[in-house]
């Protein structure tokens, strides 16, 4: 592009010209230069000066916003840790009441300063604090010792004796504590202690704690077992209390060991959950057995037996409809694993004739049972304890249908056979005779039902502890009796 290099030239040397020309003008003449100059592109300036500084005072604007935002959110912050530090400060000042040795730093400073009154509250507020909590150590303490006693020699239940008693002393009024205490008592009777099937001797037994956290499972088996042992020893002796206790602890132990849902565990999740329902503990159980039934194999011997008791922790809580649904399902499915006539399929069968009375067809329920009680007869003889369990049922339902001497009768029966097989003191036939005694009471007979009640009131103490609802039932009974007297036969009868 030649032609355009003389154009390129000129422009390039107009700007020094200029300025040169410029610079050599005088001042007069450079000033009217620039007035001229401001005068022509000052409009234009001006606009380009007003654009750029409006752009910055926007750009200004929004910072600031930006900043007051974040001054807000820190501030919250700051408020919401404020508040955090106070309610930490406040937690640190409560717990602080509950550690003796900070309380008898307190109480010693408010004495020197001469607040005495102060000082006490300060001891006393500590003790108050932590009462409860002692009461629930002591107890559980007490327990443990009273669990292993067989197994260690006397000088457990003295330990668990003193345990007990500095329970009584912290809370009298703790029906936990008082059942302890009968309990004990009881035990105390007891000379003969049974022999065990492992080194009383070893005291990894006494302790828990250790053989817990043993990096070997190997010494975990043998106390899953020998817990297991005897755990069914005792609820086979009617020792529930003690069945509980040791069975909870052989299912933890095989939990950990084996595994929740193993087949080992469920060897002590089974005789638990019946001695948690002969305790009346149906809540425990409810749970035990939810958990199971969510998580066995369906069509299992295993699955149907969490739902069994799955619906009997139901029928207690009051969920007839419910546990009779699954009865029923439960009912097909130990007849089709082992037969009509096996003895699963006829416990089930019994829970489900219990449940129609419960749900208000007791006419449908009483044939059923009558039949109930013949296959179990037949199937497992006359004096099994499922078949005296049918019999009791039946004789429940004569009762409620209004054939009282009949039911009575029955009862009288069961009871001879359960004095004879499973013994006076036996939950069982403490259940039976309970029965009895309420029969009597209605059909006029107040002085033989009074009589039962006075007997077998401490032996169910023994058995199943004050709390449980047979004895509280009784007792009951037996108050309302003392309040009757002799001459209200006819109101009893009528209640």
């Amino acid at each position: 592009m030649p032609e355009l290099s003389p154009l390129l030239t000129e422009f390039f040397d107009f700007w020094p010209r200029m300025w040169a020309a410029f610079l050599a003008r005088t001042e007069f003449e450079k000033a009217t230069d620039a007035v001229a100059l401001a005068a022509t592109f000052g409009p234009l300036l001006w606009a380009f000066m007003k654009v750029i500084s409006g752009r910055e005072r926007r750009r200004a604007l929004r910072e600031r916003a930006n900043l007051e935002e974040r001054i807000a959110i820190l501030e919250e912050a700051r408020k919401g840790l404020e508040n955090r530090l106070k309610s930490r400060e406040s937690q640190i000042k409560e717990m602080s009441f509950s550690v003796p040795a900070d309380a008898r730093r307190r109480a010693d400073s408010l004495r020197a300063d001469g607040n005495e009154e102060l000082a006490i509250a300060a001891l006393r507020d500590c003790f108050e604090t932590l009462r409860p909590d002692l009461v629930s150590l002591c107890s559980e303490l007490a327990l443990h010792h009273v669990s292993i006693a067989p197994d260690f020699g006397e000088h457990q239940l003295v330990e668990a004796k003193r345990m007990a008693d500095l329970a009584f002393m912290l809370d009298p009024g703790d029906a936990r504590v008082g059942d302890i205490q009968t309990e004990l008592s009881e035990i105390d009777a007891r000379t003969e202690l049974t022999a065990t099937a492992y080194d009383p001797l070893d005291p990894k037994w006494d302790d828990a704690r250790l053989f817990m956290h043993l990096g070997s499972s190997k010494d975990a088996e043998a106390a899953f077992a020998a817990l297991l042992e005897k755990g069914e020893e005792a609820r086979e002796a009617g020792s529930y209390l003690r069945a509980e206790r040791i069975l909870a602890r052989a299912y933890r132990i095989g939990c950990r060991v084996y595994g929740k849902y193993d087949e080992q565990t469920l060897r002590a999740a089974w005789p638990w959950l019946r001695t948690l329902a002969t305790l009346d503990l149906f809540a425990p159980a409810l749970q035990l057995a939810s958990d199971l039934s969510a998580n066995l194999e369906a069509g299992t011997e295993a699955k149907a037996a969490a739902d069994f008791y799955r619906a009997q922790a139901l029928q207690a809580a009051g969920r007839v409809q419910e546990a009779l649904g699954i009865v029923e399902q439960t009912v097909r499915d130990w007849t089709e694993l082992r037969g009509q006539e096996d003895r699963e399929t006829l416990v089930n069968t019994r829970l489900w004739v219990r449940l129609l009375a419960d749900s208000g067809q007791v006419p449908r329920a009483l044939p059923e049972s009558e039949q109930h009680v013949h296959v179990c007869e037949r199937a497992l003889g006359a004096e099994a304890h499922e078949t005296l369990q049918a019999r009791f049922l039946y004789a429940a339902l004569l009762h409620d249908t209004g054939e009282s001497e009949k039911a009575l009768a029955e009862l009288n029966a069961v009871i001879g056979v359960e004095n004879r097989v499973r013994g006076p003191g036996h939950p069982a036939t403490l259940s039976s005779r309970s029965s009895r005694a309420e029969i009597l009471a209605q059909i006029g007979d107040v002085e033989s039902a009074r009589k039962e009640l006075v007997e077998i009131l401490p032996m169910i103490a023994n058995v199943l502890g004050r709390s449980h609802s047979q004895h509280q039932d009784a007792a009951a009974l037996l108050d309302k009796l003392a309040l009757a007297g002799k001459d209200s036969t006819e109101s009893l009868a009528a209640n």
